[in-house]
């Protein structure tokens, strides 16, 4: 279920809990973070087909980042911060 959908119905409602900082994002914030970060991929170039990958710890950005990729028709391929060389 897409946020949109949530922050037109419930905008108040908490999207997002962090679990170690208590840190909350309410649907309407997720939505309006979520396009701004799409109009920012939109502004850098990126066009529907494209793909992106990105290495981000996880924090709220990792949902966001998803979100405006696929909200723009981007692939995404999120690659794990704990990736060895080896």
């Amino acid at each position: 279920m897409h946020p949109l959908r949530y922050a037109t119905s419930t905008p108040e409602k908490p999207a997002i809990v962090m679990g170690q900082s208590g840190e909350t994002i309410s649907f309407a914030a997720l939505d309006a973070r979520i396009n701004r970060l799409a109009h920012l991929l939109r502004h850098a170039g990126l066009r529907r087909g494209d793909c992106i990958a990105y290495m981000i710890e996880n924090r709220p950005l990792v949902i966001e980042l998803a979100f405006a990729a696929a909200r723009i028709g981007l692939f995404y391929v999120p690659v794990s911060t704990r990736l060895k060389s080896d």
